[in-house]
């Protein structure tokens, strides 16, 4: 499955919730979802039961939100793509990949396997994965960035810089 957050210019915030692929049970898989909005805040729950993982189907989740918005992500396995002006991102996965292109604020991402593309950090950037590459092209505040077996690379930092790789290289 993957999931898709797209903070863009508009004022209305919108969920896609889709089947990745065709499978016996992606009806029910959709089924399951639960989206709650209510004070500023959107929610996208699917049960334990029924993860991006199990059946034969995985989900694609597709959010449009407004420009500025904080995103908080968790999954068990997917893609997770940002666009657009965020304001802050925690993304967790224990696998999939995890890239996003501009966060004004705190940036903090784990993903036990999986690679990490950031673009444009706004504050200070934190990174864990233990098999990835993790690339990040610019930063205005602190970044820490740890792979125990991939390789990192690092454009531009306007504050400090701890970046360690067990296997791997550090650009």
């Amino acid at each position: 499955g993957s999931i898709a957050v797209s903070a863009e210019p508009t004022e209305v915030t919108t969920v896609r919730l889709e089947p990745s692929g065709p499978g016996r049970r992606s009806d029910q898989l959709t089924s399951e979802v639960q989206v709650t909005f209510g004070q500023g805040r959107l929610e996208i729950i699917q049960p334990k039961t029924s993860s991006f993982l199990r059946g034969h189907a995985g989900l694609d989740l597709t959010v449009t939100a407004p420009a500025g918005s904080r995103c908080k992500v968790r999954a068990a396995s997917a893609d997770v793509g940002c666009v657009g002006d965020l304001a802050e991102l925690d993304a967790k996965t224990a696998s999939g990949d995890i890239t996003a292109a501009s966060v004004s604020g705190r940036l903090a991402v784990t993903t036990a396997s999986g690679d990490v593309w950031l673009e444009d950090a706004g504050a200070a950037v934190e990174v864990h994965t233990a098999s990835g590459d993790i690339r990040l092209r610019e930063a205005a505040g602190d970044v820490s960035v740890h792979s125990a077996s991939g390789d990192i690379s690092i454009g531009t930092a306007a504050a400090s810089v701890l970046a360690n790789t067990a296997s791997g290289d550090v650009q």
